[in-house]
């Protein structure tokens, strides 16, 4: 067992009463063969405040940051799997040190691998850095290992979606929020999950959980407007991304998904504005490229439209050749007149 400081707070409170009262009595006491302890009693405790200052002013270095918290203890307790755990998370969730908390969950695992909790946190760090396949294979042995274990069923399941498995995906929400009901973005992500499957209708009731929970959010209000969009919903879509890009108006994805709304919907100048916003965000967003210059060739702007596709090819994207040779002879005929 490792010795916890902070144990030892409570227990001193009774000795150091006792001390204190003691020392008062002395302190006040009439007689003059009790009261001559008084100057000893200052230099003792003069020494005593210098001292516990020095060792206190020593222990703010170590509490000063948890992983040299945890380091101090792992001087003296080498092998104790859950403080390489807690070092681990402290690398990777305060320290963003990922590297460095891989070490340390693995060094956990190493002294015993039957310790559920650290599975889970290294198959969050594999899914934050990419590595999903490492997560999931993490996240099934935590759920083997112990099989209420609610944070690697969300683990798991974000995961799955990660890979492109949202069918898979939704049980394990389902098993998480089942336990946990307090998560918005579970009941958002568990959402997406039901959109990408064609369950739109369970989607949107997700996002409207989320929504409550967290109305100040973005997301929810962005997926439940794409989910109304696929039901055809064009209307109540848009007004949707409205509200999304009323609450964060610097995601180019808001601007560009309106834009595509209010296009099919024949409000191309509405969706030229929208597709101007999200190219300003993000000059490399090919998608509004295309879509832009679609809407300059339905004004019949073919040298803006020819122009945004110049940008799409200079970047790398194929663009569609037919299309950019019908452009391309549209805008040299309007040069032309």
């Amino acid at each position: 067992a490792i010795i916890a400081e902070r144990y030892t707070y409570m227990p001193s409170i009774g000795f150091s009463m006792m001390l204190g009262y003691g020392i008062l009595w002395i302190w006040e006491h009439p007689r003059k063969d009790i009261s001559k302890f008084k100057k000893p009693i200052i230099i003792i405790l003069s020494l005593w405040v210098i001292f516990i200052s020095i060792v206190t002013w020593k222990r703010i270095g170590v509490w000063r940051r948890g992983d040299y918290l945890f380091e101090d203890i792992l001087l003296n307790y080498q092998n104790q799997p859950f403080v390489y755990n807690n070092l681990g998370f402290v690398c990777f969730n305060e320290l963003k040190d990922y590297e460095r908390a891989l070490y340390n969950y693995n060094r956990c695992i190493a002294i015993d691998s039957t310790f559920d909790i650290v599975y889970s946190n290294r198959g969050i760090l594999y899914f934050n850095t990419g590595k999903y396949p490492e997560a999931l294979k993490d996240f099934n042995v935590a759920l083997r290992l112990k099989p209420d274990n609610t944070n690697a069923y969300l683990g798991r399941a974000n995961t799955l979606s990660s890979l492109g498995r949202y069918k898979e995906s939704i049980p394990d929400y389902d098993t998480y929020l089942a336990s946990i009901k307090d998560n918005a973005m579970a009941y958002k992500w568990r959402g997406v999950a039901k959109y990408q499957t064609g369950f739109y209708e369970n989607a949107i009731v997700d996002f409207n959980t989320a929504i409550v929970m967290q109305p100040s959010e973005y997301e929810p209000y962005y997926w439940r407007g794409l989910t109304l969009y696929a039901e055809k919903k064009t209307d109540e879509a848009i007004k949707n991304l409205s509200e999304a890009i009323a609450r964060d108006n610097t995601r180019n994805e808001l601007f560009a998904w309106r834009g595509l709304m209010y296009y099919n919907k024949g409000q191309i100048d509405a969706a030229m504005t929208d597709y101007n916003s999200a190219i300003a965000i993000n000059p490399k967003d090919v998608a509004s490229l295309v879509n832009r210059s679609n809407v300059y060739r339905d004004k019949k702007q073919y040298d803006k439209a020819l122009a945004d596709l110049q940008t799409v090819a200079a970047l790398g994207q194929s663009v569609d050749k037919k299309y950019f040779e019908e452009i391309a002879a549209k805008a040299s005929s309007m040069s032309k007149r």
